[in-house]
């Protein structure tokens, strides 16, 4: 957090701050999956409501997580025949200690959880990505579809995204890198920057036109 060196290519201070400044706008301006919360409360003031929540979640859930993280590493420090020199990336060990470390009941708690949260997060995403092309692309060239044969393509896209997510992971399983989360902060990096500019430009900078910021977009 106190690192002030003068880089781009490390989470040195400002790249932390500006990074995940503009990483959290994506979020609550431009993530599917979010806004159709906001869409489905009554009125604006319910959604703003919303948005203070989520941010005292995602505080309360960082600081969670980075414990975690300090423990581990601190565990591992402190007692270094606990670590497997064989383990290929380092996100193996959060497995790794719940599995060798933690009483059996503890163990399989942990385990249902990271699975439940895992599935409820691919649920919202799947679900926020289908409603999303069927309403912004296949409705819009074909607006005369009946509301049973959206539901329908609502329902192909899920499998077919799904189908797509999973062979994205058997690629990043075995892409050589530092660890997942890494890979995670650049392909969402790549895909949200310009999309956060585009809203914030909306907002503040009106005069300019669609085909003006989508080239923009495109070119980012």
């Amino acid at each position: 957090f106190w690192d002030f060196r003068p880089l781009l290519t490390e989470p040195v201070f400002y790249v932390t701050l500006i990074g995940g400044t503009m990483l959290e706008l994506f979020y609550y301006i431009a993530d599917q999956s979010v806004v159709q919360r906001y869409v489905s409360v009554k009125d604006e003031k319910a959604a703003g409501k919303s948005v203070w929540m989520g941010g005292v979640a995602s505080i309360i859930g960082c600081f969670l997580i980075y414990v975690i993280g300090t423990g581990l590493w601190t565990l591992h420090r402190s007692h270094p025949e606990l670590t497997d020199v064989a383990m290929e990336k380092p996100d193996g060990i959060f497995p790794l200690f719940i599995v060798s470390e933690m009483p059996g009941p503890l163990s399989g708690i942990m385990v249902a959880s990271i699975f439940a949260a895992t599935i409820s997060t691919l649920a919202a995403n799947l679900s926020a990505t289908s409603s999303a092309v069927t309403s912004d692309f296949i409705v819009r060239f074909r607006p005369t579809l009946s509301d049973r044969a959206q539901v329908r393509w609502g329902q192909a896209l899920v499998v077919l995204t799904g189908v797509l997510g999973i062979g994205a992971a058997l690629i990043l399983a075995r892409v050589e890198t530092r660890t997942l989360f890494d890979n995670f902060q650049d392909f969402v990096a790549m895909l949200t920057a310009g999309l956060t500019t585009l809203f914030v430009v909306g907002v503040f900078l009106p005069r300019l036109r669609g085909r003006a910021m989508m080239c923009g977009l495109v070119s980012g």
